[in-house]
């Protein structure tokens, strides 16, 4: 049962002044003389007949005047359900949510000093209640343990309060709403000394907090509100902060090429977006290098929720690990004008070459030109090359990308592998030749679409004696993406003699063709599994069947290749947000057991990390949780080997993308979106400003009173005034 009570109920001594109205009728009475007059006696028998409506009349009027009074002395007094004036102790479970999106400048100080200045003011209104109800204070961040618990509201409450939450400052990690309502339902159930429990969220409301991707109701913590007792439980949402939210953010830092080699020029993208409610104004964003090269990109207006990738090309020069980062200028929220990447650059791309037509000299191998291309056009590939019988005996997992040039079929074993590979993310590059059996392509290779090859194979075609030029298809999937007119213009002088007829499967893309752009398919490519690429080439990588090898175009072509089909490289496999934890395997022969973590500063405090073996023999793990790291950025990872000296690594870590996403839940979406057995277990106060009173308009009777009130006094005005003009 919903109690009532009084947050000011010392002012309920002004309702003995509704009685005035009535003192003051008194008054008037006494103060009439009796005056006899001759035509008295015709007066009064006017008077006897109507003195019953007038003193009906009158009753009417001194009660609305009565009510008005004692309205005012209410509405000053503010009742409230749910108070313990009925009897019944109440539980108030106040919870601040400390999450990254807290972290918003609000005027001189943020949405966190905010809240907890609402807090405070809870407070006070439960001492000037005086009614003995119970307090227990958390935060979302450590919603499992209060910082205060079952405590008996006394004159030193509120003092008590703001003394708890004055070192508490908004915390890196998102709210967790379902755990926090969880864990302040658990803490209400240890308090049985309570008939009542309010829980009081006072937080920053985000939409995204309380909706999933597709703006339905999030399932765990629809969950949560479920096991809420309307009966004897009620969560109130104490909004505070701005509801014009105001976010220009960089979403996204990588590199978009598939992996990264020291002294190969590499492109950069930064993604901007806009997650305000309106449009933003030109700024810039910077990007800096090892903390050294620093290079900015303007940004033009966005548009509320467009989104912007910015580009730029960089050259590593050393082997190991990097540390990029793009940074906006200030605005309300901080946390996300800054992306940190943490990147390593490898020595070389490991590429398998295999020949299945060597020739008696080497300028006669199948691979030749083609080595000769990847040698020259791009810098950090290693190369290897075999004759194809020597292919079952290579292991594959060493390679980020494989040519098989003019092999017959290999045997199902093989295949199998090759397979296995490009699911793990490698790719594959076919030239196709004489040697190339259809039948058996088709039956190992294609499997009518189910197989590796992006094509079927269907016989030679062309004339040698009659050659056509190469034509790069419009239509193209990322292969030649950069190619300039003068690239496209070389590949048009090359001529290709014969091919392979292809039947290009639904989801493959053709990329290059003879004669025109309706022409025989000469290249096409397929993604495979998660991250792996397969390009069918149907002509010969040497100069049999083309003269595309002597073309200067043919070191453009495998530099794309390369680009677009190597073995992908995890470059974010060192960066992540708060929430993200970091496993780092160590050679127990090789290094100790701890790992020292610290911010790329100077003045950085050191954390240390323990490695855990789980099996004999097996590598040591260490776990390194982002919770535990304080602050946004680059930080170095200093391993410590058995021969002395120390090994730097580095990772990033970022704010959660999520805490960027400012805008407000209003509880009218809330109440659309979620079930309507909800609807009598959570309320939505008025959203509080800095200062502001939060609490105006919460199950608080302020608002009819005051409507009852001016209803009152404006039909006391009418019937006085007709009643009078009657008389």
């Amino acid at each position: 049962m919903i109690g009532a009570g009084f947050l000011h109920p010392a002012l309920l001594w002004g309702l003995p002044l509704a009685a005035v109205p009535i003192v003051i009728h008194l008054l008037n009475r006494r103060r009439f003389q009796t005056v006899r007059w001759a035509a008295q006696q015709f007066l009064l028998a006017a008077l006897k007949r109507n003195r019953r409506r007038l003193r009906l009349e009158q009753l009417l009027v001194l009660l609305l005047r009565t009510l008005a009074i004692a309205l005012l002395v209410l509405l000053v007094a503010r009742p409230q359900l749910g108070g313990s004036a009925a009897g019944v102790r109440t539980h108030h479970v106040l919870c601040v949510d400390d999450s990254a999106s807290m972290r918003e400048r609000l005027g001189t100080s943020d949405v966190f000093a905010a809240a907890r200045e609402q807090v405070a003011t809870r407070a006070q209104e439960l001492v000037a209640a005086g009614d003995g109800d119970l307090v227990t204070l958390l935060r979302s961040s450590t919603a499992d343990r209060p910082a205060l618990f079952g405590v008996q509201v006394g004159s030193d409450l509120e003092a008590r309060v703001r003394e708890t939450m004055q070192a508490w400052r908004a915390s890196d990690q998102p709210a967790r709403l379902p755990a926090l309502v969880s864990n302040a339902l658990a803490h209400a159930a240890r308090v049985e000394a309570a008939g009542r429990t309010e829980i009081w969220l006072f937080g920053d409301q985000r939409a995204v907090d309380w909706l999933d991707d597709e703006g339905a109701a999030q399932p765990d913590l629809t969950a949560a509100l479920r096991r809420i007792d309307p009966e004897h439980q009620r969560l109130t949402l104490v909004a505070v902060g701005p509801q014009d939210p105001e976010n220009l953010a960089v979403a996204g830092l990588s590199c978009r090429d598939r992996l990264l080699l020291a002294g190969v020029p590499t492109e950069i993208e930064v993604e901007v977006v806009n997650r305000g409610q309106r449009r933003s104004a030109a700024t810039e964003v910077a990007v800096s290098i090892d903390g050294r090269s620093r290079v900015v990109r303007r940004v033009a207006p966005l548009a509320a929720g467009e989104a912007r990738t910015l580009a730029l090309n960089h050259t590593f020069a050393d082997v190991g690990y990097h540390g990029v980062v793009a940074a906006l200028g200030p605005d309300r929220f901080a946390p996300d004008n800054t992306w940190a990447l943490a990147v390593e650059a490898a020595a070389a791309s490991r590429v398998l070459l295999v020949d299945g037509d060597i020739g008696d000299r080497p300028d006669e191998a199948e691979t030749y030109y083609l080595a000769a291309a990847l040698d020259h056009s791009r810098a950090g590939i290693d190369l290897e090359v075999i004759p194809d019988h020597l292919l079952p005996d290579r292991e594959l997992g060493l390679f980020d990308l494989i040519y098989l040039c003019n092999v017959p079929s290999p045997a199902p074993p093989v295949i199998e592998r090759l397979e296995a590979y490009i699911e793990g993310g490698g790719g594959l590059v076919v030239f196709l030749g004489d040697q190339t059996d259809p039948r058996l392509y088709n039956e190992r290779w294609a499997r009518e679409g189910a197989g590796l090859l992006p094509a079927r194979l269907v016989e030679v075609n062309g004339d040698v004696d009659n050659p056509r030029p190469v034509v790069l298809n419009p239509d193209r999937d990322g292969l030649f993406a950069g190619a300039t007119d003068i690239v496209r213009d070389l590949l048009s002088y090359g001529r290709v003699g014969r091919w392979m007829a292809l039947e290009p499967a639904t989801n493959a893309r053709v990329v290059l063709r003879a004669g025109d752009e309706r022409g025989p398919p000469l290249l096409v490519s397929q993604p495979a599994g998660d991250h792996g690429a397969v390009l069918l080439v149907a002509t010969t990588a040497d100069a049999q069947w083309s003269d595309l090898p002597r073309n200067p175009a043919y070191l453009v072509m495998a530099q794309e290749m390369h680009r677009v089909a190597a073995r992908v490289h995890d470059l974010g496999a060192q960066t992540f947000d708060s929430t993200g934890t970091l496993a780092v395997a160590l050679d127990p022969a090789r290094y100790r057991p701890d790992v020292v973590v610290r911010a790329v500063s100077a003045d950085a405090l050191e954390q240390t990390f323990s490695a855990v073996i789980e099996e004999p023999g097996q590598p040591a793990v260490v776990t390194i949780p982002m919770a535990r790291l304080d602050g946004f950025g680059l930080f170095e990872l200093m391993l410590a080997p058995h021969d002395g000296g120390r090994e730097r690594r580095l990772l990033a870590r970022n704010a959660p993308s999520a805490e960027g996403q400012l805008e407000t839940l209003s509880a009218e979406t809330w109440r659309r979106t979620y079930p309507a057995e909800l609807h009598d277990r959570v309320t939505f106060a008025q959203r509080a400003g800095v200062g502001s009173p939060a609490l105006a308009g919460l199950a608080d009777l302020w608002r009819p009173l005051t409507l009852a009130m001016l209803a009152a006094m404006l039909l006391e005005s009418v019937l006085a005034w007709r009643f009078g003009r009657r008389r």
